[in-house]
């Protein structure tokens, strides 16, 4: 969650990704809202929901 996209290339048969892992950020970030991230992009599964 704590990534962010640089850059990225698409070629015929393969592509190029440069991302960032905002490690400082990530550190304070507990794992409740790392699932309210989550939850907000992905539907999850029906035991991530109930937790």
């Amino acid at each position: 969650m704590a990534r962010y996209l640089h850059s990225y290339a698409v070629m015929g048969n393969h592509y190029h990704v440069v991302l960032h892992i905002n490690s400082a950020e990530k550190a304070i970030w507990d794992l409740r809202r790392v699932e309210e991230r989550w939850h907000r992009l992905y539907k999850g599964s029906l035991l991530s929901q109930r937790f």
